[in-house]
């Protein structure tokens, strides 16, 4: 799906934030978020194509021009299971009894739950939870292989 397909199914404007520091022309790889939306939503774009889509307890940027914090309690995006930030490890693999965990690569009392569709394109969805926050989910993105894998989002 294009960014101005999403756009028009979602009803939303979306504001695409990535340019090569080199030649200032739009990135390869960037990320969109809603101009009036929840502050925790983020979209990967490749190509003008949406790759996947990244819900995260962190703000990685500001929107319109002020710095968000997240109140991961409050934040209603979910996966058609229920799961969202809000959601504990536990409460993940009891949703996807399928999923696999592995340590964070970079928390070391962290753990990544992936789920991957077994039927190609292979879609994964990734739950990095901490424990030392209680288990709970801090970010989860969604999407198409391999961008659902890249750690650093466009980096």
């Amino acid at each position: 799906m294009t960014v101005a397909e999403a756009e028009a199914a979602a009803n939303v404007d979306l504001v695409v934030r990535g340019f090569d520091y080199r030649t200032g022309e739009p990135s390869r790889c960037a990320y969109a978020k809603p101009q009036e939306g929840p502050p925790e939503l983020a979209f990967m774009v490749i190509d003008d194509r949406i790759a996947r889509v990244d819900v995260s307890s962190l703000s990685r940027q500001e929107i319109n021009g002020k710095p968000v914090t997240i109140n991961i309690e409050s934040s209603q995006i979910a996966t058609p299971e229920g799961i969202g930030l809000w959601a504990t490890e536990a409460e993940v693999v009891a949703a996807y009894p399928e999923a696999e965990i592995t340590g964070h690569p970079y928390v070391n009392d962290g753990h990544y739950v992936t789920i991957t569709d077994p039927d190609p394109p292979h879609h994964s969805m990734i739950f990095e939870t901490i424990a030392s926050r209680g288990n709970q989910v801090m970010d989860f993105r969604s999407g198409r292989s391999p961008e659902v894998h890249w750690i650093e989002g466009c980096s």
